[in-house]
């Protein structure tokens, strides 16, 4: 590598670790691990963006949306774009309060994107590209540690349990997490030839696969399968689900077990008239 390009490199990486810190100032945040808490991400993910010299700017966009972008590249300006932040009083009414923190002040940023897209384009193994189709701002005490994006169903496979166009919010295992996935929960399982999948998931870890299920009923249609570890790519746990459809699911089973005693009757009643 030459000594001009290694100049850039380095200067590029000083604007990068500079980017970082005008963030942490922004919103008065001490640490690398705080900022990492603050944008919702894992505490390596700050010094990965250093050391790789790249930052998810889709992310701090979408979380930080009332910040001068221009005085967070360049440092030139204002922190904040007029009129967008106030400092946090010490007696805050509860409807302002509820204000606040629905237009993101208080609240983590969580990208919607499409589940194939992602799967297919590699974006489940690095979430620097993920594809964002819009962002909704969900409260701190919803979400945990780690990485979560939200992701749309389509169509039936689970059934009654969620409903085709719905949204469930999921979150990034580590591997190490694998084993200890919870059995019969809901996951986003994405495969290395590009393929995801919404499944209630039975933990076969230890044997060197897991099972999906599906919810519907249809098990012609939706049959269980296998998925040997070397074949996942990634394992998402279903946290949130939300949905504008409430079917009621009790009368659909009981408008079942009635037609079924309707043909055992119809049935009977020809099993009689035959004798």
């Amino acid at each position: 590598m030459s000594q001009s390009a290694n100049k850039q490199e380095k200067e590029s990486q000083i604007a990068t670790i500079e980017i970082i810190e005008r963030l942490k100032s922004a919103y008065q945040l001490d640490t690398d691990s705080v900022l990492a808490e603050f944008l919702g991400v894992k505490r390596n993910t700050i010094s990965s963006w250093k050391s790789r010299n790249t930052i998810n700017y889709d992310l701090i966009f979408a979380k930080c949306d009332d910040l001068n972008l221009n005085w967070l590249i360049t440092g030139e300006g204002q922190p904040f774009k007029k009129n967008s932040y106030k400092e946090p009083s010490e007696s805050v009414d509860l409807v302002q309060d509820a204000k606040g923190a629905y237009h993101g002040i208080s609240g983590k940023a969580v990208a919607v994107t499409d589940i194939s897209v992602a799967a297919g384009n590699g974006g489940f193994a690095n979430q620097d590209y993920i594809t964002k189709e819009d962002t909704i701002q969900l409260p701190d005490q919803m979400l945990g540690q780690g990485y979560h994006i939200c992701v749309r169903v389509k169509g039936d496979s689970m059934s009654p349990t969620l409903q085709d166009s719905g949204y469930v919010v999921i979150r990034l295992l580590e591997i190490e997490e694998w084993q200890h996935m919870r059995d019969e929960h809901i996951y986003v399982v994405s495969d290395k030839e590009g393929k995801a999948y919404l499944k209630r998931v039975k933990n076969r870890i230890e044997r060197g696969f897991i099972t999906l299920m599906s919810d519907n009923p249809d098990k012609s249609s939706y049959p269980n399968f296998n998925l040997q570890i070397e074949e996942i790519h990634t394992i998402w746990h279903a946290e949130w689900y939300f949905s504008a459809k409430m079917p009621n699911i009790h009368d659909q089973y009981y408008s079942r077990l009635q037609r079924l005693e309707d043909r055992f009757d119809d049935l009977a009643a020809q099993l009689k008239k035959g004798k």
